[in-house]
Formats: C-alpha cells, structure tokens, sequence
C-alpha cells in the first residue's frame, strides 16, 4: 500500500499471472496432469488451453489498462 498499489487488484494480478503459468511451459503443471490424466499429446491439450491463454493474457492486459475493473465491485459494497 506504500507504494500506491490497491491490494485487492495486486491480488488478483497475481492469480491471474499464476493461473497463466500454470498452463504455460516450462511449469505447465495443469497440462502434464491432463496429460497423463487422458493419455493425450501435449500438441492436443494445448489446442484446448489456447483459447483460455488467450482469455487470461487479455484480461490481464485489461487489468493493468484500467485497474478500476478490479475493484469496482468491492468499492461498490
């Protein structure tokens, strides 16, 4: 809060960089699970998670844009 940070939308960046890499190589420990969950190809599972990277790079952007998406709720109530 020092240094001008709201922490609510610091926490939510920071879940939402987490989500991106947990889907993203080199961890990608949700796909390796899949993986050996469906016994499928990695090229296969990613086909799927592509458009769900895609979602989260955006709302990211989105959320260092314009930091009043993320707390205009709890502002709100």
């Amino acid at each position: 809060m020092k240094l001008g940070y709201d922490p609510i939308w610091f926490s939510i960046v920071i879940g939402v960089t987490m989500m991106i890499g947990v889907i993203t190589p080199p961890v990608a420990v949700a796909a390796f699970i899949v993986k050996n969950i469906t016994h499928e190809s990695i090229g296969r599972i990613y086909r799927g998670v592509v458009p769900f990277l895609i979602t989260l790079v955006i709302s990211l952007v989105l959320l260092f844009a314009f930091p009043d998406l993320a707390t205009y709720l709890p502002r709100k109530y």
